[in-house]
């Protein structure tokens, strides 16, 4: 037999007798001495008084205690959460498609680390339909990290709902895009906002833009608080704003709403820094081009690049409106190196109001062709003695219908400008309508911090105190008598005030009435409560109840104590062991000294 066989079967034999099957509790301990030797020594006794061991016990009764709640949960109340979740995902999944992706890269954009995602989107795709379907990847992305500290810091049943709202609202988002009629890019729900943002007189389009705030808001509210009401959360900022809502007891939907508006901003931004111009709707554009003028559209530092050559921003609209509208017909296009000669001839090829308008400017001789572009020769425009009137003509015409035709190629400084007002324009406001609409929604239909001060009038206090503390509450309960003039008789009554959140109160109501039906209560509106005080009635816990049950159960924790026993002596032997290392070294030292 080989000397490395050997060694592994002595190697068995010793992690056999350090860890034996059945351990005797009651009379035996293994202890590992420092020179390495194994000895059986004290009992259970003294072993329970280790902090290694208690502090074992105690983790795999834990451990023991989540395994049966676990099991519970997809035995009760799995597939009542899953209808719940399955719901608020399909309602937050309509909200996005239909009236928040479907405005474009210049319309809403979403609350807190969802506006991230679907500036990530714009930034990947230049289509609508690719730009929604990237939302939900990107945000299931970002929500990675945050799930972890979800599983660390909020339990695992909210991780896991959280999980399963994502997942759903991505199938959802899928299985929409697949049906025909129905899916985003055929059917919009009210009006295509991007048919409107094609006419220049689209003014109705902000309008448009914060009518689909207001509904995606209620539908993405609505979502929310059915969300919260199961104990889960959307994802994103979620994960953070409900570990600060149970730490400071504050509403979740004002905490959604302040965090989220703060990134929005943000992410609106940097969406105005990167966003192509001829993005911008034609409104935006038309309103940054009306701050000039006829004799500013000529000036240097309004000058534009064109096919790699500077030229001034009157000729460069000209150049794309003249191709736009008139490079269909044949004559112009083999006449261009003759273009006066044929303006001044074919007066019936263009558009009345197009060759009223520049027909001053042209009859001066001051158009000429160059490298495959129009130029106009500003200094004979000038000398030409046109009216003030006529350049104004021009010069509107130009702006308006150049940018209807798609232009864009604005000079730095009015690009600048452009993006600027763009940050403070219908996107940001209607975008900040949306997250507000969301949390005063979500406010209303899920008020968990939401503090009423409640006066009860009844014959039975004593029995009303007992169902306010049995069922949890662990407030003070004010008591006393009082006296009730009802036509002329005094009826003797006792007054119980208490505070409590409106949804705990949903709950108690029932059972007060129940235990005196002719109690009467008064609610009073309260602003704030300054100290101690719990905000949460407690609930029957279940884990109390799994935790009795465990260490109730006189072979469960046998079990337990068995395996804290081994795993206890594990730590002991290793520790045995580096302590031992540690002072075989030192003798060392000492000898060498």
């Amino acid at each position: 037999m080989s000397d490395k066989l050997k060694d592994k079967e002595a190697k068995i034999t010793t992690k056999e007798e350090i860890i034996p099957s059945v351990v005797n509790l009651e009379k035996t301990e293994i202890v590992i001495t420092p020179d390495g030797q194994v000895s059986e020594e004290l009992g259970i006794e003294k072993l329970s008084q280790s902090a290694n061991f208690s502090k074992i016990e105690k983790n795999l009764i834990s451990r023991r205690e989540q395994s049966i709640l676990i099991a519970n949960y997809f035995k009760i109340r799995f597939w009542k959460d899953l209808g719940m979740v399955a719901f608020s995902a399909f309602l937050a999944t309509i909200a996005f498609d239909y009236f928040i992706t479907s405005t474009g890269p210049t319309g809403l954009f979403p609350a807190g680390l969802g506006s991230l995602a679907r500036f990530f989107g714009l930034l990947s795709s230049d289509e609508i339909a690719q730009q929604a379907a990237l939302y939900f990847v990107y945000y299931f992305l970002l929500n990675i990290p945050l799930m972890i500290f979800g599983i660390m810091r909020l339990g695992w049943k909210f991780t896991f709902t959280t999980f399963l709202y994502i997942v759903l609202q991505i199938a959802f988002d899928q299985i929409i895009r697949l049906i025909p009629l129905i899916n985003p890019q055929e059917f919009h729900l009210l009006i295509d906002v991007n048919i409107l943002d094609q006419n220049p007189a689209s003014w109705n389009n902000s309008i448009w833009l914060f009518l689909f705030a207001i509904i995606g808001g209620a539908l993405i509210g609505t979502a929310y608080s059915f969300i919260y009401k199961i104990g889960s959360s959307t994802g994103g900022m979620d994960f953070i704003t409900v570990w600060i809502s149970r730490k400071k007891s504050k509403p979740l939907g004002s905490l959604n709403r302040n965090i989220n508006l703060f990134i929005l901003t943000v992410i609106i931004i940097l969406n105005a820094i990167v966003l192509n111009p001829s993005l911008f709707s034609n409104d935006l554009l038309i309103s940054a081009l009306k701050t000039l003028d006829f004799e500013s559209a000529f000036a240097g530092k309004n000058y534009v690049t064109v096919n790699g050559d500077k030229i001034d921003l009157f000729s460069s609209m000209f150049n794309n409106l003249i191709h736009s509208k008139y490079n269909g017909p044949e004559e112009l296009a083999s006449n261009t190196d003759n273009f006066v000669e044929f303006w001044k001839n074919n007066s019936h090829y263009f558009d009345p109001q197009f060759y009223y308008s520049f027909n001053p400017l042209i009859e001066q001789n001051a158009l000429l062709f160059k490298n495959g572009l129009f130029l106009f020769d500003y200094d004979k425009l000038i000398a030409s003695g046109l009216t003030d009137s006529q350049k104004a003509t021009a010069w509107n015409y130009l702006y308006i219908n150049s940018v209807v035709n798609g232009y864009s190629n604005l000079p730095r400084h009015l690009e600048a400008w452009l993006r600027v007002k763009f940050i403070f324009g219908p996107t940001l406001f209607a975008s900040i309508l949306l997250v507000i609409t969301s949390g005063v929604l979500t406010n209303a239909m899920y008020p968990k911090y939401k503090i009423r001060t409640y006066m009860i009038t009844t014959k039975l206090m004593h029995q009303i105190s007992s169902v306010l503390t049995e069922n949890g509450y662990e407030n003070d309960i004010m008591a006393w008598d009082a006296t009730n003039r009802i036509n002329g008789n005094y009826l003797h009554r006792s007054v119980i005030m208490v505070s409590m959140s409106v949804m705990d109160w949903d709950i108690i109501e029932k059972l007060i009435f129940t235990t005196d039906p002719f109690a009467k209560v008064n609610v009073i509106k309260t602003k704030e409560i300054k100290g101690l005080f719990k905000f949460e009635v407690k609930k029957n816990d279940e884990r109390e109840y799994v935790h009795q049950s465990v260490v109730a159960d006189a072979n469960e924790l046998e079990k337990i104590r068995q395996v804290a026993f081994v795993k206890s002596n594990r730590l002991k032997e290793r520790e045995a062991r580096r302590q031992a290392k540690i002072k075989i070294k030192k003798n060392g030292k000492k000898v060498e000294n």
